[in-house]
């Protein structure tokens, strides 16, 4: 691809940034990708930062939330976070805001996936424990979910 000069590389942010919110590091991909100066990029991404058109804050929310709302947990969204390079100051006050209840949703992520149904034996639960695990939940949600579920 030929080199872009800065109003179409402006226009292909803008045009990004409509549909999502990306992160800085997102769009930096992008850019090199496209094959802009770094120079040229972090400009770019430094004005539209003060025209408020792209904000880590606003990615990190988003993040937060989409991940939340499909049955994620906070280890599993701080590890997403990170391949995006979000500032981990900024995840721990979302994370840590008190509109979200991570013990209440472990109990509706193993709800949806075990119902009302009682592990028949130690295997069966470990196995159900592994997959709040892998949704990202701590030792302590996972224990609560699962101590509420008896």
């Amino acid at each position: 691809m030929s080199e872009l000069d800065q109003t179409q590389v402006r226009a292909r942010l803008l045009q990004l940034l409509g549909r999502r919110e990306y992160s800085k590091a997102e769009l930096r991909r992008k850019m090199h990708e496209w094959q802009v100066e770094p120079a040229d990029g972090e400009q770019q991404l430094a004005q539209l930062e003060a025209e408020n058109l792209q904000s880590d804050a606003r990615f990190a929310d988003m993040l937060v939330r989409s991940k939340a709302n499909r049955g994620y947990g906070p280890l599993f969204i701080k590890q997403a976070a990170q391949l995006h390079q979000v500032s981990s100051a900024l995840l721990g006050e979302l994370l840590a805001s008190e509109e979200l209840d991570w013990y209440a949703l472990a109990r509706r992520c193993y709800e949806k996936k075990y119902g009302e149904t009682v592990p028949a034996d130690l295997k069966e639960k470990q196995k159900r424990m592994a997959y709040l695990q892998r949704h990202g939940f701590t030792s302590d949600q996972i224990r609560e979910a699962l101590i509420q579920q008896n």
